[in-house]
């Protein structure tokens, strides 16, 4: 009864003021703290991006390995928490090396979260990735929720061989209009936000020339229509798209664990044999 008050009072004070502005702090929900677990045998990587801040990763390396997935979690707590620790450790069930980073001001990494810092952070790691890959392996981006966004933008990059999406964002537009459709009351407001979140993942997909795999939970509380904006927005033909009927948000791993993996596979195969 108290927390239907709070709303109710928070509710009412939207609608007096007609507007409500997004701060870039709200996307972020970072927890500096770690879980460490014996269970899962990566190694931890520190490296520098180019504004000096201090990234922390785990990197999974295999003998033979295929290729080297890299990926990019979503907004909450850091890659030692779930549910990022299950889907590395998931991948490495792959025949791939596994490298994840925690975003500045996330887990062990330095600094403070923001827009512009996690496109750097992305294109930090791949760097790394290019000079640590002797044996020119393929490199897959595999994007999770707020993952998505930077994730989009860096396989834009020549040498990226892959891109894998699951419970992507598309836009701000996009997610805005999707935050109104989850509370009535906000048919009402005028949503504003800074600049600095402004992106449209639809249009940047059309610059991505790799294969790309797009995975969407059917009971999502993100719309599959996002998913389904970028898959047409992307204009090649190698292109896979995902329904998952018992997936929620990013536990594909989890609801489909054997489909998971040989989706996730084959997707490996195909950007191996287009290199």
């Amino acid at each position: 009864m108290k927390n239907k008050i709070l709303i109710l009072i928070f509710s009412l004070s939207l609608l007096s003021q007609g507007c409500y502005t997004i701060e870039e702090s709200m996307f972020f929900q970072p927890v500096k703290l770690e879980r460490l677990s014996s269970d899962y045998k990566f190694h931890d990587v520190y490296f520098s991006v180019e504004d000096s801040i201090s990234l922390n990763g785990w990197y999974l390396t295999k003998e033979n390995s295929d290729a080297i997935i890299l990926l990019l979690h979503g907004n909450t707590r850091n890659l030692y928490s779930y549910p990022w620790t299950n889907i590395i450790n998931s991948l490495s069930k792959l025949n791939a090396d596994v490298f994840a980073i925690d975003y500045r001001g996330y887990g062990r990494s330095t600094g403070e979260p923001s827009f512009k810092g996690i496109y750097q952070d992305a294109e930090g790691a791949l760097d790394y990735l290019e000079k640590h890959n002797p044996e020119n392996k393929p490199i897959i981006i595999y994007g999770l929720s707020m993952g998505s966004i930077p994730a989009v933008k860096v396989a834009t990059r020549k040498g990226v061989s892959g891109l894998i999406l699951e419970g992507l964002i598309s836009s701000t537009k996009d997610f805005v209009a999707a935050t109104k459709s989850h509370f009535w009351f906000l048919y009402f407001i005028k949503i504003k936000y800074d600049k600095d979140l402004e992106f449209d993942n639809s249009l940047e997909i059309q610059k991505v020339k790799c294969p790309i795999l797009i995975i969407h939970g059917k009971h999502d509380n993100l719309p599959e229509s996002m998913s389904l904006k970028l898959y047409n927005s992307i204009s090649h033909n190698t292109k896979q798209y995902w329904l998952v009927e018992k997936g929620t948000h990013c536990d594909t791993y989890k609801v489909e664990p054997e489909e998971y993996i040989n989706k996730l596979s084959n997707f490996i195969k195909k950007c191996i044999a287009k290199k």
